[in-house]
């Protein structure tokens, strides 16, 4: 086969393996080009994955809520009228940014048979407390509720494996038409009020994305397990399990397992020597090499930066997408860890000046004011991981 000089910047492996210099074992086999994907061992126990019991198309009873601390209870839905129900807390900033858009579409819908319905967990007191601030009640629907128990919760959001605030469900005649968050919700609302909705059109991925999420969820258990055990190889399994059930997420998951070895789970030679085999199998694939070069670059946890690695992942995934910002980001990334601020300014002025999204955008021009600050070198490694805590927009668990 002839190969080109263009290709080999491309796709070779070798500029991949060269500088993985914490990893010189013999390379593993290059996958067929017929089949670039990574296959899990023959030995991975398989990943079953469960179905939620709430998705687009869905038929659902209406919740039992607790107290309605403005507007009359409603015990049932009444038919033609479409329920959105708006799952906040009165500490959540995340919901407070998106009350003003949740308000400006109860005043377009509700005169077409839409009722909005915020509802949060916590109880009465702490509820009408927060209606009585001016700047709180100016955005919060016709219909709040306190709900303690978490009758709504049960009945929508955690049968989805999923528990957030904000989110809003859009439910009609008892069916569930779509959810998730009310930055994705302007289209989704105006086709249901246009009666051009169809929930079944979408069912499978709102499926998948449950899936996702009970997965992760499975693996954060076993992670948790396995810090107090050793039994890594468990965790690992269960990541190729579900990578090879939910092929759609592989390539994430393979990233999250390789950070997690040469992290956490402390198997950093394995864990290079896998990351190897993860850049040949996705040699062509701008995205996935790039997110390997920000694990090794980027992870608090990695116990040993192979910044050469890093580098070479960085620079292939460039040759791939020359004027793609978030490959030249990567790379900025890359220059400071081996130290050059000078190269890391010069990548990084690059890539603001190619990326359109404004908010992409500002988080270079903070990754720019970093270098400024900073002492060019590898981040540090924080060996034990901080604790976790909820963020703002998260609900009280299952």
């Amino acid at each position: 086969m002839t190969v080109t000089t263009r290709s080999l910047l491309v796709v070779c492996p070798a500029m991949i393996l060269s500088t993985a210099s914490a990893v010189a074992q013999t390379p593993p086999q290059t996958p067929s080009q017929t089949s670039p994907q990574l296959a899990p061992p023959a030995t991975t126990p398989p990943y079953r994955l469960e179905t939620p019991g709430v998705f687009p198309g869905a038929k659902i009873e209406f919740p039992q809520m607790g107290s309605f601390v403005k507007g009359a209870p409603v015990r049932a839905f009444e038919p033609g009228i479409t329920y959105i129900f708006d799952f906040f807390n009165t500490k959540c900033n995340l919901c407070a940014a998106a009350a003003p858009n949740v308000a400006e579409w109860e005043a377009l819908y509700a005169p077409k048979g839409f009722q909005f319905i915020a509802v949060t967990w916590e109880n009465e007191d702490v509820t009408r407390a927060w209606l009585t601030d001016p700047k709180h009640a100016e955005h919060a629907p016709a219909w709040v509720v306190s709900d303690p128990a978490e009758a709504a919760a049960k009945a929508m959001q955690y049968p989805t494996f999923q528990n957030q605030a904000p989110r809003l469900f859009v439910v009609r005649d008892g069916v569930v038409l779509w959810y998730g968050h009310p930055e994705f919700a302007e289209k989704p609302l105006a086709e249901i009020a246009a009666g051009t909705w169809n929930p079944e059109a979408v069912r499978g991925e709102f499926i998948e994305r449950s899936q996702w999420a009970r997965a992760l969820e499975d693996i954060q258990k076993k992670s948790k397990d396995a810090e107090r055990t050793g039994a890594w190889q468990e965790v690992f399994d269960l990541y190729d399990g579900v990578a090879a059930a939910l092929p759609s997420r592989a390539d994430s998951l393979r990233a999250q397992r390789f950070v997690l070895m040469i992290g956490t789970a402390n198997k950093v030679d394995e864990g290079y020597a896998y990351g190897k085999q993860l850049a040949i199998a996705a040699a062509k694939e701008r995205g996935v090499l790039s997110n390997l070069a920000r694990g090794v670059l980027e992870a608090p946890t990695v116990r040993r930066r192979d910044v050469d690695f890093a580098m070479a992942l960085a620079r292939a995934a460039e040759a791939i997408s020359p004027e793609d910002p978030r490959s030249i980001e990567v790379v900025a990334l890359a220059h400071f860890a081996k130290g050059d601020r000078a190269a890391a300014l010069a990548a990084i002025d690059r890539a603001i000046a190619l990326q359109t999204d404004p908010k992409v955008k500002r988080a270079y021009e903070a990754t720019r004011g970093r270098f400024q600050r900073e002492t060019p070198g590898p981040k540090p490694t924080t060996v034990t991981p901080p604790p976790t805590s909820k963020p703002a927009g998260s609900l009280p668990g299952r």
